[in-house]
C-alpha cells in the first residue's frame, strides 16, 4: 500500500511541477502519462526477472495504481462527466482492482496483460502529442502525425486484438470466472472498437489522399 502512495505522490508532484514551470496543460498530461508508460514497463520487466519478489510486483502494481488515482482525480475534477472520463475512470477502477489481486499470483497473467497493455499505449501517446503541436502550431506537423497514426493503428490493433485477447483467454482458463478478471473483459472490447474506429479512420484518410 506505500509504494501506491509513493506512486500517487510521485505523479501529483510531477503533475504540479509542469503546471508551475508553465508547460501547455494538454501536453503536460501527455508528458505525465508516457512517464507512466515507460517506467511501468521498468518495473514490470523487472518483476519478470525475479517473479517471486513480492516487493518487485508491489512496485510494479503501485506505481500504476498511484498513476490511475491521480489520473482518476484529474477527471473527477474536471466535472464534465462525458462519456470517455466515464470510460477512463472504469478502466483505471477495474484494473487496478485486478492488478492489485492478482498480484502476489504467480499463475495469473495480470503481469503480460499490463506490460504489453503499456506498449501499445505508446503510440497513441505519440499521436497525441503530435495533436497538440499541430494545435499550437498549425499544420507545421502534419506529416509527422499522419506517420504516427500509422504506427499507432497496426501497434495498438495488433496488441490489443491478438496478443491481450491470447492472455485474457490464458488468466481465465487459469482464474476462472472471477469476479476481478470479469470486470476488466469489457475493456478487452473497448480495444477492438477503438481498433475498427483508427482502421475506418485510416482508410477515409486514404481515400482522401488517392483523390
Amino acid at each position: 500500500m506505500y509504494l501506491t502512495v509513493g506512486g500517487f505522490s510521485f505523479y501529483n508532484l510531477l503533475e504540479h511541477y509542469l503546471i508551475n514551470s508553465g508547460n501547455d496543460k494538454k501536453l503536460m498530461y501527455n508528458r505525465i502519462s508516457l512517464t507512466h508508460n515507460l517506467s511501468a514497463i521498468f518495473f514490470i520487466m523487472l518483476y519478470f526477472n525475479k517473479p517471486e519478489n513480492l516487493f518487485l510486483s508491489d512496485l510494479a502494481v503501485g506505481n500504476t495504481l498511484g498513476f490511475f488515482i491521480n489520473d482518476s482525480l484529474r477527471y473527477i475534477k474536471l466535472n464534465r462527466y462525458r462519456f470517455s472520463d466515464i470510460v477512463f475512470i472504469y478502466h483505471h477502477i477495474a484494473t487496478s482492482i485486478y492488478i492489485y489481486n492478482k498480484r502476489y499470483n504467480l499463475n495469473s497473467y495480470w503481469a503480460p496483460m499490463l506490460f504489453w497493455a503499456e506498449i501499445s499505449n505508446i503510440p497513441s501517446q505519440l499521436v497525441y502529442y503530435y495533436i497538440q503541436k499541430k494545435r499550437l502550431n498549425g499544420n507545421m506537423y502534419h506529416s509527422n502525425l499522419v506517420l504516427a497514426k500509422k504506427i499507432q493503428l497496426y501497434f495498438y490493433g495488433l496488441i490489443r486484438t491478438f496478443i491481450l485477447s491470447y492472455y485474457l483467454f490464458k488468466e481465465y482458463t487459469v482464474i476462472g470466472i472471477d469476479k476481478n478478471l470479469v470486470m476488466t473483459t469489457p475493456l478487452i472490447f473497448l480495444g477492438y472498437i477503438w481498433t475498427y474506429i483508427m482502421y475506418k479512420s485510416d482508410q477515409i484518410a486514404s481515400k482522401k489522399n488517392n483523390v
